[in-house]
């Protein structure tokens, strides 16, 4: 949803807050899983495009959560 909304013409863009409603999450959830996913893209003309990527905080739960694993044992 954030990613068609960067995408979308500039008169029919929503705010974080009422992408996060739409969601049924809180605003300032919404802000930090944004945050934990930003990824900086080169466009096809060689601009750099702020976007968002679920696989980069899910890679980082997963890393995280797999040291406290070893470290238990």
């Amino acid at each position: 949803m954030v990613n068609q909304n960067n995408a979308a013409p500039k008169k029919d863009k929503l705010n974080q807050r009422k992408i996060a409603k739409r969601m049924g999450v809180s605003p300032s959830t919404l802000s930090r899983e944004l945050k934990r996913g930003k990824v900086i893209l080169l466009g096809t003309n060689l601009r750099e495009v702020i976007t968002y990527s679920a696989i980069k905080p899910q890679n980082t739960y997963v890393e995280k959560a797999s040291a406290i694993w070893i470290s238990e044992k």
